[in-house]
């Protein structure tokens, strides 16, 4: 839910504020899964955008599930 509102967030042009004691919590259940397999793809989640290391946690939770941290919304693409 939190990658959704993500989307929702830049999708409407505003800055997503995802709180970040849901979003640590949710960081090493997003690494959890595995990066190819049937959880991946059409009919599972996207696969992974690279990051670095050092990239804010948010970043590194939306990228875990194929979002661009750097994506602006549908105008600024």
């Amino acid at each position: 839910m939190l990658v959704h509102r993500w989307d929702l967030a830049k999708a409407l042009g505003i800055a997503p504020e995802l709180p970040a004691d849901l979003v640590a919590v949710a960081l090493p259940i997003a690494a959890a899964v595995p990066e190819d397999g049937p959880l991946r793809g059409p009919k599972g989640y996207a696969h992974p955008v690279p990051v670095a290391a050092e990239s804010a946690p948010e970043d590194r939770l939306v990228a875990a599930f194929g979002r661009s941290p750097s994506w602006s919304g549908p105008d600024g693409e």
